[in-house]
């Protein structure tokens, strides 16, 4: 198959994923799976189509097909992350936030979605924690601050100095 009929073939992928057509996606990108050497492209839109249609476990096996690849894993381990909680697997999302942040420790993201998790197995400490480092990194993080808001209600924190909405 010559490239531009494939260039052709992605792109009508691509298009049936911004427009949540998920199943033809997927229908069109097995097909092509098959004839296409770009595998980790391939793998890449299966683990954003599996993302999106909230398959968890699938999104999770084509993430980590692409991620010894990847040049930013941070990403990856997020949405591999997400996936482990809405799976309800709190602690292997745990571990995936904390991978991403070793990877890129200035991705607000993971420390927020980090707290969240935290959040969810009851560890209010390390929540705030991660919330703070999140707060740091961009002070109007919307999310950090109203779980840190909302731990505070809850409980008093041991490292109330390292939390700039401790002021309020």
């Amino acid at each position: 198959m010559n490239e531009i009929n494939i260039t052709i073939k992605l792109k009508k992928i691509i298009n049936d994923l911004n427009n949540n057509n998920f199943d033809e996606a997927l229908r069109k990108l097995n097909i092509l799976s098959q004839q296409d050497q770009n595998k980790d492209f391939i793998n890449r839109l299966f683990a954003s189509i599996y993302f999106k249609k909230k398959n968890w476990n699938k999104s999770i096996e084509y993430y980590e097909r692409i991620l010894p690849r990847e040049a930013e894993k941070f990403k990856i381990y997020t949405n591999i992350g997400v996936a482990f909680f809405n799976l309800g697997k709190i602690n292997r999302s745990i571990e995936s936030y904390k991978k991403a942040i070793k990877d890129n420790y200035n991705f607000e993201l993971a420390h927020t979605n980090l707290g969240i998790s935290y959040i969810e197995i009851g560890e209010y400490e390390q929540a705030t924690n991660s919330f703070a480092s999140a707060l740091k990194l961009n002070k109007k993080n919307f999310y950090a601050q109203k779980n840190l808001i909302d731990i505070f209600n809850v409980i008093k924190s041991k490292n109330i100095s390292d939390h700039p909405l401790i002021n309020i």
